[in-house]
């Protein structure tokens, strides 16, 4: 399923050959069915005699062809024809340790495992240079190239910060599987990947801050007006800083009352309001479902990746207005349903404010 700097192989008997056809195991591998799995040649150091479960110990060899066929009853393949495999390099930086390395593979494009193979190779890769678990924070940029059915080629792009109080590798891991779930499980064109690359860069150290407190200093505006917000934000055991941002009103809005809401993507809406205290898995659950996208609201896999290769970070502080009492009626500043503003830090934490609007 993998090979290169990191291998993930199965040994078993090959029970019939046929010219090029071949027919092994007498029992499944991983029962998938039609599959595109790299066959090798192996090496049996050893054999364990039992009547209970008999086994090998062994390596494998050369690269020999394609299994085709995972079934009940055993494998099946050829010899001499290949599947295609997706090329991985992997950039990996201990920050503490001051390591880096550099981790190549390929790894099978079957889409029946290809998600679980990509999560044990990460893990083995990554865990290989740090060696240790546990919090820390992770910055990683994604460069994927795909191929789409139509020939149509995509290169996407994107840099996140991460960081978590009990998993940092479990949520970049999270990260890379969510984005190849929803491409090779899209409704929009049967996409392949190609090739990835990884460049990461962990530490220990925390690095968040919490929205403390919003200030809103003109309360009562007219539509058409302008919307002066000072942000209150506390760095991880650091003093509390304020950025002050200005929000456009739309003319055509309504007299309704306005809720301001300014939050951190890694924080879920259903989270108390002790929010320096949440859960990173939670927070990253809540991460994972803002950035899922919403293929109903695309026409083509290009136009959805796009939306993925721009949606917010997790080191954005994000503004939203809504009617009061109605999440779901946004209002759009300069045309966006969200502000975001830039830090480089992960921002956690969400405050409300109330808005009036005046007629005058």
């Amino acid at each position: 399923l993998a090979r290169g700097d990191i291998n993930l192989t199965t040994l078993g008997t090959l029970t019939y050959r046929d010219g090029k056809r071949i027919l092994a195991f007498a029992h499944p591998f991983m029962k998938k069915g039609n599959v595109s799995f790299l066959m090798t040649g192996a090496h049996v150091y050893h054999c364990f005699s039992s009547v209970e479960m008999p086994f090998k110990i062994g390596a494998p060899t050369d690269i020999l062809g394609i299994i085709t066929q995972d079934r009940e009853k055993g494998i099946a393949g050829e010899v001499g024809r290949f599947p295609a495999m997706m090329p991985i390099q992997i950039d990996v930086t201990d920050k503490d340790l001051k390591r880096t390395r550099s981790i190549n593979f390929q790894v099978v494009r079957n889409p029946e495992v290809l998600v679980s193979v990509l999560e044990s190779t990460m893990l083995q890769s990554i865990e290989g240079v740090i060696d240790r678990g546990g919090e820390g924070t992770a910055l990683m940029g994604i460069a994927l190239e795909c191929s789409g059915s139509s020939g149509q080629k995509y290169n996407l792009r994107r840099e996140n910060l991460f960081y978590s109080r009990d998993d940092i590798v479990g949520s970049i891991i999270e990260e890379v599987t969510g984005l190849f779930d929803t491409l090779t499980g899209n409704e929009l064109e049967e996409v392949w990947p190609t090739r990835l690359m990884l460049k990461i860069e962990i530490e220990k150290r925390r690095r968040t801050m919490t929205v403390e407190k919003v200030e809103v200093k003109n309360t009562s505006i007219t539509p058409g007006g302008t919307l002066e917000v000072w942000v209150t934000t506390r760095p991880y055991r650091e003093k509390s800083a304020v950025r002050k941002i200005k929000l456009p009103i739309p003319h055509d809005i309504g007299r309704e009352n306005l809720t301001l809401t300014v939050f951190g993507l890694t924080t879920s809406k259903t989270e108390e309001s002790d929010t320096s205290e949440a859960s990173p898995k939670e927070g990253g659950k809540a991460t994972r479902e803002k950035n899922r996208i919403d293929e109903t609201a695309h026409d083509t896999f290009e136009s959805s990746m796009h939306s993925w290769v721009n949606a917010p970070r997790n080191s954005d502080l994000l503004l939203q207005l809504t009617v009061e009492g109605d999440e779901t009626k946004k209002v759009k500043i300069d045309g966006k349903e969200i502000l975001t503003e830039s830090t480089n830090l992960v921002v956690l934490g969400r405050v409300d404010s109330t808005i009036t609007l005046s007629e005058d």
